[in-house]
Formats: structure tokens, sequence, C-alpha cells
């Protein structure tokens, strides 16, 4: 829904994308790239205490970034300044006909605009929140299951110390590059009549400087997931989870109010059934009857 605003609003962009378009490919300047990068509680994310307000809704992050040409850098302020007309404070309907509130939430990064070289343009990112401005039921993001903080302390030590790892929603302020692991799935399957095996699906978001250092970090995550049988739960007590169906889906256009992440795996642990406790027997005392 972002897509289309964009441009129906602002008819001097070329094109909006998904994902930036490979360098070396003669796009059309200017345009914007939209990409999700996450959602959490409206409530909570705005107010102090969210126990003082009766309404809970839902909040979908996006960065919006602008490509201008670099031999006329001044576009820049006026293309951006209509992007945060189109959208801040606006209604956008999804293509479900649900209806989302834009919130511009400022420039992204504090060094002012990049250049890219390759394209030959001027790059700015944007933040844009989208609030559903209806109550809305749904569950609260988990951040203490000891699958998420396993499987965001492995991601931590595969990605290297300069990446930060979250679980369950992203932290005011927090550094980048960094990853945002959420759970979206939950299964249980019986194997036998003494064991079950729990299945968790997980989804990834992914933060940094500029898109090549995104996809950078969440191509080495799915070559580390793919290489990975397993990943360990608990080391002092030699407990792992196995590591299932990474993959990485490729966005498409528009923006639903589901907001899963472009990497997404399962983590599957086989578990015993616990021994029913039943009363023991003393003895067993046999008389015959036959003569």
């Amino acid at each position: 829904m972002i897509r289309g605003k964009l441009l129906e609003a602002v008819p001097e962009l070329k094109e909006v994308y998904d994902s930036p378009p490979p360098a070396q490919a003669e796009s059309a300047l200017p345009f914007a790239v939209v990409r999700p990068v996450g959602g959490d509680s409206a409530d909570s994310a705005n107010s102090t205490d969210s126990t003082d307000s009766a309404w809970k809704g839902l909040r979908l992050l996006n960065e919006v970034d602008l490509y201008v040409s670099a031999a006329v850098p001044e576009e820049m302020d006026r293309l951006g300044e209509l992007v945060v007309n189109a959208l801040d404070k606006q209604l956008l309907e999804a293509e479900s006909g649900e209806l989302w509130a834009g919130l511009y939430l400022g420039i992204l990064g504090s060094e002012g605009d990049d250049l890219d070289e390759e394209r030959g343009a001027a790059k700015r990112g944007m933040q844009i929140a989208l609030i559903s401005p209806q109550p809305v039921s749904q569950s609260v993001q988990i951040t203490g299951d000891s699958w998420l903080t396993a499987l965001a302390d492995w991601t931590k030590r595969t990605l290297g110390p300069e990446w930060a790892a979250f679980c369950g929603a992203w932290p005011p302020g927090h550094a980048r590059p960094a990853v945002l692991w959420q759970m979206i799935d939950m299964d249980v399957r019986t194997l036998s009549p003494s064991s079950f095996e729990i299945e968790k699906r997980m989804t990834a978001f992914f933060r940094a400087e500029n898109a090549d250092q995104e996809h950078a970090g969440m191509l080495k995550l799915l070559e580390a997931l793919g290489a990975a049988v397993k990943i360990p739960l608990d080391r002092a007590e030699r407990t792992f989870l196995r590591i299932g169906e990474p993959k990485v889906s490729v966005p498409t256009a528009g923006l639903g109010t589901v907001a899963a992440g472009p990497l997404t795996v399962s983590l599957i642990r086989r578990t015993a059934k616990p021994v029913e406790e039943a009363p023991l027997m003393q003895y067993v005392h046999y008389q015959s009857n036959m003569r």
C-alpha cells in the first residue's frame, strides 16, 4: 500500500521497488525502495505505561530509501518532502481493505544523505510507521523464550561482534547492524507413545547501515543455518535444537498486515513424555482351585 500511494502522490518517481535493483541495471532516477523492518505494539511503543490506554493497535515499521540523481542533489529535499506529505498522517488502504495510518518517524542515519557512486545517485533513508487505527486482537511478542535466546546467541557468534541480535522486539536506540528474531509458529507432533517433537518457526529482520550490509548478513546467516545441523540450547545440560528448512523469501509488492521477516527457519527438539506414576504392587497371591 505504501508503493501504490507513492506512485500516485509522487508522479516524479519512476518506480517504487521492494528491494534495491542491481547497481548494474539502468534504473531510471529518481526511484524509491520500500522495505518492511518489523512490527510491534503501537501502544507499548508510544506510551510509557501501556496500562494507561485501553486501545492497543499494531505498528508496522518500514524504511523508505529515496534515490535521486547525484547531479541534482537539490531534488532530494523537494522529493523527500513530497514523500513525507504523501505518507505522514495519511490513511492508507491495504489490498484486504484494512485502513492504516502512516506516521513519519524521521531520517535514518546521522551523517546526512549517502552517495551511491555505482548508480550516480544520492540516497536518503526515511522511517515510516503504519499504525492500525482500529483495535486489533494481537498477541504480545515473546522475548524470553529460551529457544529465541539460544538462536540470538548463536546468531551473534555466527555474524561476529559487529552485529547485535535481539528477541521479540527492537529495543529503542539500538546500534546497527542488528538482527531481530521473532517466533511466528509452533507445532507439536507425537512420534511414539513415549516421545513427541516440538517445532518452532522463527523469522528474522535485519537492520544495517545500507542494503548491501543487510544482504551480506542475511546471506551469511542463511549459509550458516544451512551448514549447521543443530545449535546449542543449554550447553551445561548438553541439549540442542535441530535446524530445519532455513530459507529466504523475496518480498512481494505492497505490504500486508503480517510482519514476517525475509529469513525464516524451523527449530526442532524431540522430548520424552513424562512417565505416569502408578501404585506399586507389593505382592501377588495365587491360589489354584484345581483338584
